[in-house]
């Protein structure tokens, strides 16, 4: 791999472009290839969010999995793409890779339990599947699972008072 890492290191994560910059995809390309290089051991190269494309680049993958599928659907890069359900995924396994980053442990495990609460059953999995993977090489603050664990019986509190029609 040793001739290949420079030129891996220009191109995952983008270092010109944004990744939204691309075709949906190259995107899905880009995080799988940033997942895979990340989850080596030893580690090809790891993201360092003192660097500002790197930081750009987590944000847009976070972005990924949090935003709403119209607001996503809204981008240029997206307009015409059948399903969000693949580019999703790859996001979150990319994020899943992230568990080495200082001080992200507590937002990537609500993003994580965030997407568990999505529609769609694929994604669900997903999420699921990613938060094992993350919680197996992260530190994870009891606060933050706390404040998720809250938000949701806050949730179902709310559902439970509402009158049946």
């Amino acid at each position: 791999m040793e001739p290949h890492k420079k030129v891996l290191g220009d191109m995952v994560p983008p270092k010109t472009h944004y990744l939204r910059h691309h075709a949906a995809n190259a995107q899905i390309g880009i995080m799988e290839g940033n997942t895979f290089c990340t989850t080596l051991t030893p580690r090809l190269f790891a993201i360092d969010l003192a660097m500002k494309e790197h930081e750009v680049f987590f944000k847009e993958v976070q972005n990924l999995c949090e935003a709403s599928d119209e607001a996503l659907l809204k981008m240029p890069c997206y307009k015409n793409i059948g399903s969000l359900v693949p580019l999703r995924k790859a996001a979150m396994r990319a994020l899943a890779a992230c568990h080495y980053l200082p001080n992200c442990s507590d937002k990537i495990f609500t993003t994580f339990y965030q997407c568990l609460e999505k529609e769609n059953e694929e994604l669900q999995e997903a999420a699921f599947q990613c938060m094992k993977t993350f919680v197996a090489g992260a530190q994870i603050d009891m606060n933050a699972v706390s404040l998720c664990r809250g938000d949701r019986t806050q949730f179902l509190g709310q559902i439970e008072s509402k009158p049946l029609k």
